[in-house]
């Protein structure tokens, strides 16, 4: 009888981040939010996308 009772755990390190959005809007809040990639790169998508949005009309 396997004595394995769970898959092994992945390789992923989850993080949680915060960051300030700079539209006056929003003035005093923070976006939360969890990535298992680098934060840096995490927080430049979905500004990445908006950007490609716009340039491209």
């Amino acid at each position: 009888m396997s004595k394995e009772f769970f898959p092994p755990r992945p390789q992923s390190k989850p993080i949680i981040y915060a960051y300030e959005v700079t539209n006056p809007q929003y003035a005093g809040l923070l976006k939360v939010g969890y990535t298992t990639v680098d934060v840096q790169t995490r927080v430049a998508q979905p500004y990445s996308i908006l950007r490609n949005l716009l340039l491209n009309k």
